[in-house]
């Protein structure tokens, strides 16, 4: 399996993870179950710290992904600048998820603050993800970034074209 496999297949680990997990969040508040909410810090920590193997092979997807004929490098780099924010807050809701693990055994009553702290910083999380995976998804999907006819590449050239003239 090729640098990019492994980064297709991790990175949509993360965020459907994260999202299941966040989902699961609000039904353990919704019913007022702690062994639901506590499930679902467990999907959170899990899933969330897949997106370190995202990050390393996305970077090593990047120098390949450059040399591909179709492929703008100024979307790569809108999918990479979403793609460290999404890095940074969804380790940071795996910190809090575990933090609610921990808190749960040793201090239960400063379990409902810490599921609330997951619970937030979850939905940025996921929220960030989303907006990662569609930048990525621009890379060899321009036609979901709404433009019509021409695609960013597409643009580039004509951009480079129009200065050797």
């Amino acid at each position: 399996m090729g640098d990019i496999q492994l980064h297709h297949l991790f990175n949509h680990l993360a965020p459907i993870g994260v999202m299941v997990g966040f989902i699961v969040l609000i039904v353990g508040f919704i019913l007022k179950k702690e062994h639901i909410r506590l499930t679902a810090a467990w999907i959170i920590l899990i899933a969330g710290v897949t997106v370190l193997p995202a990050s390393k092979t996305g970077e090593l997807a990047e120098e390949i992904s450059e040399n591909i004929s179709g492929v703008s490098h100024d979307v790569i780099h809108e999918h990479e600048e979403a793609a460290e924010l999404a890095l940074k807050l969804t380790l940071f809701a795996s910190v809090i998820a575990l933090g609610f693990i921990i808190v749960h055994k040793k201090a239960p009553k400063w379990s409902t603050m810490t599921s609330v702290a997951l619970l937030i910083v979850g939905l940025i999380s996921v929220i960030t993800l989303t907006l990662a995976s569609h930048e990525g998804g621009l890379i060899r999907h321009p036609e979901l970034s709404g433009q019509s006819g021409t695609n960013a590449t597409d643009q580039e050239q004509n951009d480079r074209h129009e200065d050797d003239h």
